[in-house]
């Protein structure tokens, strides 16, 4: 019991940093990553919160992945969605409010800060290992499976499909778009090796 109430506080634990990283980056104003770019652009072109688009947009990406797989939708996936959400729009409305940079060192520090925050929140979120798939992870997966492609390839190309939703509902698509899709993996290996794996190589070895 004292494992599992372990395992879903670093499941949460995990979703609040992806929410507060995501937030700093959307605030930085350099660039988002690409269906993060989609939530913004959704929000100030018709209206609502970036999360509720996050909602809506996580739930129809459900309804996709559940149409390639010919399998019902994994309502479970829902869950991170409603987390992430909902944790984006209380950063945004409530904690972060004061941060708004305006020289360009200043946004890019912003910028970097909220990418390693996010990286390790996705670290912290993988390692849990909890088999409820966050709606892109879900669609990578289904696509990867159904075309016959490796799992990166499958990433690139549900990349591609967030960067030109992104472009058509004019998202914040900028140099800093192009920093997270390149760092963010290698980001999160960091964190996996720094925070988990490092660890139980020091237990192994003593």
């Amino acid at each position: 019991m004292r494992q599992l109430a372990s395992i879903i506080a670093s499941y949460i634990l995990g979703m609040a940093l992806i929410s507060f990283g995501v937030v700093m980056i959307i605030r930085a104003d350099v660039g988002a990553a690409p269906w993060d770019a989609l939530n913004v652009g959704l929000q100030q072109q018709i209206g609502l919160t970036i999360g509720s688009w996050v909602f809506i947009v996580g739930f129809i990406l459900i309804l996709i992945a559940a149409a390639v797989k010919r399998t019902y939708p994994q309502l479970l996936n829902f869950i991170p969605v409603v987390l992430v959400g909902s944790l984006i729009d209380f950063f945004n409305g409530y904690v972060l409010t004061a941060l708004n940079p305006v020289q360009l060192f200043t946004k890019y520090g912003a910028f970097l800060g909220g990418l390693l925050v996010l990286a390790m929140g996705i670290a912290v979120y993988l390692n849990t290992k909890v088999p409820i798939r966050t709606p892109h992870d879900d669609l990578t997966l289904a696509l990867s499976k159904k075309l016959n492609w490796s799992v990166g390839a499958a990433k690139t190309l549900t990349e591609i499909l967030g960067l030109v939703l992104a472009l058509l509902a004019k998202g914040p698509i900028s140099f800093g778009t192009l920093i997270s899709v390149a760092l963010l993996g290698p980001l999160i290996n960091m964190f996996i090796y720094l925070l988990f794996n490092r660890t139980r190589n020091s237990g192994d070895a003593s």
